[in-house]
């Protein structure tokens, strides 16, 4: 331990084991303040302070408890100068044993603290996905990356950060522009020095290559000369909010082009239902319009994406279905498109509207089989009645149903129609391009 020479002015902090020396003070300093207060930090003042305080007096001489500190090497030791003849090496060791023990405590529990705090910080980047990075403005070289910042990038944790060139090499082409930081210095510049910044960039995964929406935020920060220096800031994947929000575009865009659509349908209904029976005519309008709405809502459940056919056909039946008639309906899972829902449900219900009046389903032994598969390209949908023998011959004219069913197979799904009448009754084949009846994928 530094030793202070007898006659050393008590206004000098020996400096010497830190290798610096406090100002010299006058023998009393400021007035009513004993010098040696002036040459110690708040914290070191405060623990030698202490330190006397628990010293017995009459182990000092008068005049002598006016400590010099050396803060070195994250400890305190404590110079007591001019202690009484015989006990001043006694006095001075107990002191500073003492000031030595008090500071490895508060920096052990310091650098605990900063572990905890770190530990904590890291997590918290890791559970909410974030990564933090710095970047120098003036040369664009990263100073620093988190770990998650790598993790984003789909890259393992390294010692360094990635290059400017690496980086942007992994941001999407015509993102590029958007990661100009020399203009961030210049915004900062007008700005008086500080900016917050907000960008949204895709990034081309290093490891899967796949495409991911990233949100950066942060903060231009002032060098040591005033102007922006640095950018320090976070990034967190927004991919799935992206997505989401360009959903809800294409939904805003499909329910204006079908409520569109569906008007257009109605008025077709309304134009080419006979009128010659009022009563009739509102029957079928009101079992028209409901079609449509049934397949309406399988969309809207489907978020517009797709209605399933099963479930597509169910709806039409449901009626005869619940009553317990035979209505067999067997086929893979399809899911079609909302282009494709509604014509189909249309015909679907002028078919089993016909099967009402005139076939299987207009008699207690009536059977009625809906079955669907895919045959190379196409979707070929058969509707099969069956217990119809004798109850009702081949029509001698196409009705008004039938040329419905046609021109909707036909004109809004580039589809064709073929029935057959047979003694057990009606069969019709309808046959569709499979990837314009397709939402979900080939059936199983």
């Amino acid at each position: 331990m530094p030793r202070l020479a007898g006659g050393a002015d008590p206004g000098v902090a020996a400096g010497q084991a830190a290798g610096r020396q406090a100002p010299a003070r006058g023998p009393r300093g400021p007035v009513g303040r004993p010098p040696w207060r002036e040459a110690l930090p708040p914290l070191a003042l405060l623990l030698a302070t202490g330190i006397l305080s628990a010293l017995p007096d009459a182990t000092l001489g008068p005049a002598t408890r006016a400590p010099a500190a050396v803060v070195a090497a994250g400890g305190a030791a404590w110079l007591l100068r001019r202690a009484a003849p015989g006990r001043s090496g006694q006095a001075a060791g107990r002191a500073a044993e003492l000031a030595r023990r008090e500071a490895e405590t508060a920096r052990d529990e310091a650098e605990a603290a900063l572990r905890t705090s770190e530990e904590r910080l890291r997590l918290a980047q890791e559970a909410a996905g974030i990564g933090v990075w710095e970047r120098d403005i003036a040369s664009g070289r990263a100073l620093f990356w988190s770990p998650e910042q790598f993790r984003l990038f789909g890259l393992p944790p390294g010692p360094a950060p990635l290059s400017r060139e690496a980086f942007l090499a992994l941001v999407v082409e015509e993102d590029r522009r958007r990661m100009r930081f020399e203009r961030l210095g210049q915004d900062a510049a007008g700005s008086g020095g500080t900016l917050l910044f907000r960008n949204e960039f895709r990034i081309r995964r290093a490891d899967d290559g796949t495409v991911r929406w990233l949100l950066g935020l942060g903060r231009v920060l002032p060098g040591p000369d005033g102007r922006a220096g640095r950018v320090v800031g976070v990034n967190l994947d927004i991919t799935e909010r992206r997505e989401a929000e360009e959903r809800q575009k294409l939904l805003t865009r499909e329910l204006d082009h079908r409520a569109k659509n569906m008007l257009a349908v109605v008025q077709a209904v309304l134009r080419l239902t006979p009128r010659d029976d009022p009563a009739a005519f509102v029957r079928m309008v009101e079992g028209r319009i409901a079609a449509l709405a049934r397949a309406h809502s399988l969309l809207a459940e489907g978020q517009w994406t797709g209605a399933r056919l099963r479930a597509l056909l169910q709806a039409e039946l449901a009626p005869f279905i619940a009553s317990g008639r035979s209505v067999a309906i067997e086929g893979p899972d399809l899911a079609v498109p909302p282009a494709a829902a509604q014509p189909l449900s249309m015909a679907m219900h002028e078919l089993a509207t016909n099967a009402v009046k005139y076939g299987a389903l207009s008699i207690p032994q009536g059977r009625l089989a809906i079955g669907w598969r895919a045959a190379e390209a196409s979707l070929i949908i058969e509707w099969v009645e069956s217990g119809c023998r004798g109850i009702a011959p081949a029509p001698a004219r196409t009705g008004f149903g039938t040329r419905v069913i046609g021109s909707t197979i036909r004109l809004q799904l580039g589809g064709s129609v073929e029935k057959q009448w047979t003694p057990e009754g009606l069969r019709c084949t309808i046959t569709l391009p499979l990837e314009r009846v397709q939402a979900g994928g080939a059936p199983d």
